[in-house]
């Protein structure tokens, strides 16, 4: 009966998380001209990713974001002209190219988290400080590592999926 009832509280979670990715994120779209001219949502994945692992090869970005290396060579060609991230090849071996973000791609995200911060503040307000401190807890609570966002066996997912 309790795996039960886990199985039910994960699917809720899931679903409640989707639906809060979909009203914070998803309407990023209508502010992408203020936000640095992001054109896609994967151009802002890719900071995010690079804001959060640091410096990283296409390859590894290419693997973490689940597209191939030419897909995601397009999106730093674009984050690359807009100066978001700055491409390097590495001394050691020349065919290796590291990204790194910017203070420009930085910037981006920071107008990003503020105009994030304006949608979910007005959210929160009906919920007590214990609440949103609890909720806040939980959400922090998940593991920090890289191995349990990445599964060594990728779960197959719809063609609509965005994380």
């Amino acid at each position: 009966m309790s795996n039960d009832l886990r199985k039910e509280l994960c699917d809720r979670f899931i679903a409640a998380t989707a639906r809060l990715h979909r009203l914070v994120y998803m309407g990023l779209r209508d502010d992408r001209k203020d936000l640095g001219q992001l054109e896609q949502v994967n151009q802002y994945q890719t900071l995010m990713l690079l804001a959060d692992q640091g410096p990283m090869t296409v390859g590894e970005i290419a693997g973490f974001l689940g597209c191939t290396d030419s897909s995601i060579n397009n999106i730093l060609r674009r984050l690359d002209d807009k100066k978001m991230i700055e491409k390097a090849r590495t001394p050691h071996d020349r065919r290796t190219v590291m990204c790194e973000l910017t203070t420009e791609g930085l910037k981006v995200l920071e107008r990003i988290d503020h105009v994030v911060r304006e949608r979910v503040l007005p959210a929160t307000e009906s919920w007590s400080l214990e609440q949103l401190e609890a909720f806040v807890e939980s959400l922090e609570s998940f593991p920090p590592s890289r191995a349990f966002l990445v599964p060594e066996k990728p779960t197959e997912l719809p063609g609509w999926f965005i994380v």
